[in-house]
């Protein structure tokens, strides 16, 4: 186990219907197959709807965020204050999310990684040949992805290759 302040780790448990993500305060995600969403315990809990009838994915929370899932439509809403939009158009390379400031997310399949432009700008690395990912900022976050662990580290403020 790695040590951070304030540490996640997200556990991967096949045995449990659930991922536990431990912090302040600790959030639990439900994944239970046999339930139409996933629940996080937190302050204030957030309950995310996995209904494959509906065209979107609920967050009850303070304020509500609604995620649009329309395959219709080339993009995905994200009710909220203020309002998000993430963008999918599967002709561009890259995912528009519209606030203040402003995120884009490239979707390159040529390049082993996808951007965010923020401020500070994030980098998602995607390479396959590691066992994590790493985004880029500041501070900066490692998401340990190691098959035989049966967790996922995210690293903060520091980040440790594990290679």
């Amino acid at each position: 186990m790695l040590e951070s302040f304030p540490a996640l780790l997200i556990l991967c448990d096949p045995s449990a219907p659930y991922t536990m993500l431990e912090s302040s305060p600790a959030l639990l995600i439900l994944c239970d197959p046999s339930a139409p969403y996933t629940m996080l315990e937190s302050s204030p809990a957030l309950l995310i709807l996995c209904d494959p009838s509906a065209p979107y994915t609920m967050l009850e929370s303070s304020p509500t965020l609604l995620i649009l899932c329309d395959p219709s439509a080339p993009y995905t809403m994200l009710e909220s204050s203020p309002t998000l939009l993430i963008l999918c158009d599967p002709s561009a390379p890259y995912t528009m999310l519209e606030s203040s400031p402003t995120l884009l997310i490239l979707c390159d399949p040529s390049a082993p990684y996808t951007m965010l432009e923020s401020f500070p700008a994030l980098l998602i690395l995607c390479d396959p040949s590691a066992p994590y990912t790493m985004l880029e900022s500041s501070p900066t976050l490692l998401i340990l992805c190691d098959p035989s662990a049966p967790y996922t580290m995210l690293e903060f403020p520091c980040v440790v290759n594990l290679v």
